[in-house]
């Protein structure tokens, strides 16, 4: 198998490098201490497509192969592992979900904004009583006309505290011996989201992870993924 890169995955690592080494590792130190999420440079980290790295480009992504997408997200961590935290995540457990299962009105709306960087995503199931075991989550969904009304706590959500959407999973109902858990799109304006204290993580300080509680955040059915 060749390991070798390639002349194109050679450039993208020298100019995500140039980036990381100009843009961030100044700061690096700093932002941990302060545990300050740098926006400025996520503004232009936006504007070279950082955000949508394997969206395609009809939802305005770059379409990049996994490889590509792999050396973006070490070449940030290189310098500063809470910000290749950040963008691994939004594009890996935010973004490819809506790619996999979202309906095509879903990705209309959605994935141009993710992939922008107008949104940024998290991806939420862990919970004190659950961890990766979707089927042991505590938060709730009820139907009720043409909404769901979730209700239940999330802890260490990557990208919490500045998240534009969440996927939530919560409980929908229960099959012969098993909980029945789907996933919800839920938008950090919606009545009932709220953030919590941001946790002190060595090293990741400048990513703001974070708690959410749904209290009876009111979710369109249209946005079950």
């Amino acid at each position: 198998m060749q390991l070798n890169p390639c002349a194109k995955h050679k450039l993208i690592r020298d100019s995500v490098r140039h980036f990381a080494e100009t843009e961030l590792a100044p700061i690096a130190a700093e932002i941990d201490r302060k545990a300050t999420f740098p926006v400025e440079v996520i503004a232009k980290m936006k504007a070279l497509n950082y955000f949508g790295l394997q969206v395609p480009k009809e939802f305005g992504g770059v379409a990049l192969d996994s490889v590509s997408s792999a050396i973006i997200v070490e070449e940030i961590s290189r310098v500063c592992a809470a910000i290749g935290l950040c963008v691994t995540v939004h594009n890996g457990v935010a973004v490819y979900p809506f790619l996999k299962f979202a309906t095509p009105l879903q990705k209309k709306q959605y994935l141009p904004r993710l992939a922008s960087g107008e949104f940024i995503g998290a991806f939420s199931l862990t919970e004190a009583n659950a961890g990766s075991d979707s089927s042991s989550v505590e938060t709730t969904a009820v139907k009720k006309n043409q909404e769901y009304v979730l209700n239940g706590t999330k802890i260490f959500v990557t990208n919490g505290g500045i998240c534009d959407l969440a996927l939530i999973f919560a409980l929908t109902g229960f099959e012969p011996g098993r909980p029945q858990s789907s996933v919800f799109i839920v938008e950090s304006k919606y009545a009932g989201f709220l953030r919590g204290e941001l946790e002190d993580l060595c090293g990741m300080r400048a990513n703001p992870v974070s708690s959410l509680f749904l209290e009876d955040c009111c979710v369109p059915e249209n946005n079950l993924l």
